[in-house]
């Protein structure tokens, strides 16, 4: 029963990063012309720098041999993650921002790749369809959710102060998990 807590309390975790890390999707163009002012293709740049980051670090990780402590990891990228949202939500240098989504392509790919490693670990064998079905399921389905109410506090409030909300809330979600 501890293991299946442990396993709820990540897809928990990964279901609420994902919620309010999937409106950088949404975000992007709106920044690229609202607030940077930008082309095409600085859109296509910021968005390459976040993929970039993300594949990049899947491929170090798939290359070498790297066994993390899921309860130290998890929130120094939440927290991260949180504080790079805050400096997006704060600035309009195009390439801070470039930076900042190359990092935090690097803590989704962190992300993935500790608790999908620590979840294959723990999740017997016979059940690690259902479970991977079930995580995948429940963090997809948040994403339409979170695109939808993007789409009405940025029509209200503005995508910064969007950003700025999802920053903070990363950042709690950091503090969560560091005490699970």
């Amino acid at each position: 029963f501890r293991a299946n807590t442990f396993v709820m309390s990540l897809v928990i975790l990964f279901c609420l990063a994902n919620f309010f890390m999937s409106p950088m999707m949404m975000a992007l163009p709106i920044i690229t012309t609202d607030v940077l002012h930008g082309t095409a293709l600085d859109m296509s740049i910021l968005e390459f720098c976040f993929a970039f980051g993300a594949i990049f670090v899947s491929f170090v990780f798939g290359s070498i041999k790297v066994d993390f402590s899921i309860k130290k990891v998890l929130p120094i990228v939440f927290l991260g993650s949180g504080v790079l949202l805050l400096l997006i939500a704060k600035s309009i240098s195009f390439y801070l921002m470039t930076v900042c989504l190359f990092i935090l392509g690097n803590g989704v790919g962190v992300v993935n790749a500790v608790v999908m490693g620590k979840m294959q670990e723990i999740v017997p064998d016979y059940l690690n369809g259902r479970v991977f079905s079930l995580v995948m399921m429940t963090s997809m389905a948040m994403i339409p959710i979170a695109l939808i109410l993007t789409g009405i506090l940025s029509d209200l409030y503005g995508i910064m102060t969007v950003i700025l909300i999802n920053g903070i809330a990363m950042g709690l979600i950091g503090v969560i998990s560091y005490l699970l």
